[in-house]
């Protein structure tokens, strides 16, 4: 994934998800938008070249064996976690 990301042949994302209860709202207009504030889970995160939300999108940034060989993983996980809800166990 890393390497067809950083060659251009991989640019967004698709996911699957379920909300929280209570956690969308609409904005109703011309076009209804869903704003998403609270996911209670997902199910599927996966980097695409057809999207299933075309306003996605993922870039490389750093190199992989620097991101791997710092504490920048531990502490992205934890990100996920805390922002997830879930414990630190």
């Amino acid at each position: 994934v890393y390497s067809n990301v950083k060659a251009g042949n991989l640019k967004s994302m698709s996911f699957t998800f379920k909300i929280a209860k209570g956690g969308d709202a609409w904005k109703n207009g011309k076009k209804p938008i869903r704003i998403i504030k609270q996911v209670a889970l997902f199910n599927e995160i996966s980097v695409v070249s057809v999207p299933a939300y075309e306003d996605t999108s993922v870039m490389v940034t750093r190199s992989l064996e620097h991101f791997l060989s710092s504490k920048r993983e531990e502490q992205y996980f934890e990100k996920v976690k805390a922002f997830l809800g879930g414990s630190n166990e």
